[in-house]
């Protein structure tokens, strides 16, 4: 009798053991069956799911759960791994980004609740509702090591100082703008969404940048930028013997230039003036910004640059210079030296020393020469030699007969005659070239 108990008793249980448990309308004999769903709201730091959160620091995480059922486990997880666990329905803790890795995490709050159906499954921890939720953390161990500035030409062609952060845009304050050889005072900019600042002041050259950047919990960090372009320089292009166009480089930026008296403000990289032949003339270039209230000490710009019609030959004295057509011949001195040079070529065909006793031609001076024939006469400080040609041999001596840059009248004519008129004087003489001897004088106004 006893067998046939124990034999009974073993199926019963074993049946029950085996018994797989289906939540159907059938086991709930009754007893309501729970919703396919239940309306639970899980929040952390009341931060959208579509946000990522940037951890910079030490930063508080408050976690609120709201249910109709009760709320059996709460676990928190960090990409993908138990961080920590809760049985209320709120929570707080703190994360150190110090303690990750620098790059994105992803938090999950997983939670479990009730069915509240009172059902034997229930009771045995079977049947339940469960949700998960999760946030992508950025985590940026030093953000002022991203903090990045540079700069830009805009559409209007002036200067655009931008930067990037890493953190966003809600946790800063406002950015100010420092830029001490561009800019009076430093420039505010409270909405931390405009990430660019542009600067009018500058043209060209050196500029430095400081941006800071607040945050709302006081701090605050700032990084350096600086702009080096190159100064324009001055070109020529000569139109002939009565015009001269001067033009130079476009500057980095929007600018406005001075050229000596010649322009004033002006927006274009070109001027036309008119030629001044044979003189050497420097020409100075002001680059200021395109609006004049940004002028100051700071940002002006300047270039300078030489131009002179034809060649310059360079001699180390006052000038001295008489062309002969016949010849195409220029004569001019270099020190005590009577020279030719190919008024084509420019170059030397010929020269003579001539010493002088006391001031000699380096000291005195006056060259003249024919229109019509070879001939060329050079004035010393006390005497005139007279050559026939620029071969320099076997001049005519007329002594004394000094000459001098302040000598009114030195002239050779074609019909060998030499007429001299002196400093302050009203007497002009007449030389034969081909003997030095005086033929007449008369009266010169």
């Amino acid at each position: 009798m006893n067998k046939w108990k124990n034999i009974l008793l073993l199926t019963t249980i074993v049946l029950f053991v085996a018994c797989e448990y289906v939540p159907s309308d059938s086991n709930f004999v009754g007893l309501t069956p729970p919703e396919d769903y239940i309306p639970n709201q899980i929040s952390l730091n009341d931060v959208p799911l579509s946000d990522t959160i940037c951890m910079y620091k030490n930063t508080s995480i408050s976690i609120k759960i709201k249910s109709p059922n009760d709320l059996q486990e709460v676990v928190v997880l960090l990409d993908g791994a138990k961080y920590l666990s809760l049985e209320n329905k709120s929570l707080n803790f703190d994360i150190d980004p110090n303690q990750l890795r620098e790059g994105v995490h992803t938090l999950s709050v997983s939670a479990v609740f009730t069915s509240q159906t009172g059902s034997l499954a229930e009771k045995m921890g079977l049947e339940n509702y469960m949700g998960e939720l999760s946030w992508h953390l950025n985590v940026v161990h030093n953000p002022q090591d991203h903090f990045m500035l540079g700069h830009r030409i805009n559409e209007e062609g002036f200067v655009e100082i931008y930067w990037k952060n890493v953190v966003p845009d809600s946790v800063f304050e406002k950015y100010t703008v420092h830029s001490g050889l561009t800019q009076k005072t430093d420039v505010s900019i409270s909405d931390p969404s405009q990430k660019s600042f542009v600067d009018s002041g500058y043209v060209c050259g050196y500029v430095y940048y400081e941006v800071s950047a607040f945050l709302k919990d006081g701090s605050f960090y700032l990084q350096r930028h600086s702009i080096n372009t190159t100064v324009p320089k001055i070109y020529f292009e000569d139109l002939g013997l009565d015009s001269l166009r001067i033009f130079w480089d476009r500057p980095y930026a929007n600018g406005r230039f001075y050229l000596n008296n010649f322009a004033s403000g002006i927006t274009d990289t070109t001027i036309t003036i008119p030629q001044l032949f044979g003189e050497d003339r420097q020409f100075s270039l002001e680059i200021r910004p395109r609006n004049a209230k940004f002028d100051n000490t700071f940002n002006i710009s300047y270039a300078w640059d030489w131009f002179c019609q034809g060649t310059s030959l360079g001699l180390p004295n006052w000038e001295l210079y008489a062309y002969n057509l016949k010849d195409n011949i220029l004569y001019t001195r270099i020190y005590n030296d009577l020279v030719a040079f190919d008024a084509t070529s420019l170059q030397i065909k010929n020269s003579v020393t001539i010493d002088g006793k006391l001031w000699g031609f380096a000291y005195g001076g006056k060259i003249a020469t024919a229109p019509h024939n070879s001939t060329v006469a050079a004035m010393t400080g006390e005497e005139t030699l007279i050559f026939t040609d620029s071969r320099f041999i076997n001049p005519v001596k007329i002594s004394p007969l000094p000459g001098s840059i302040h000598t009114r009248l030195a002239s050779l004519t074609s019909d060998d005659r030499f007429f001299v008129v002196q400093k302050d004087s009203t007497v002009c003489t007449i030389f034969n070239t081909l003997t030095g001897e005086k033929i007449t004088d008369f009266p010169f106004t």
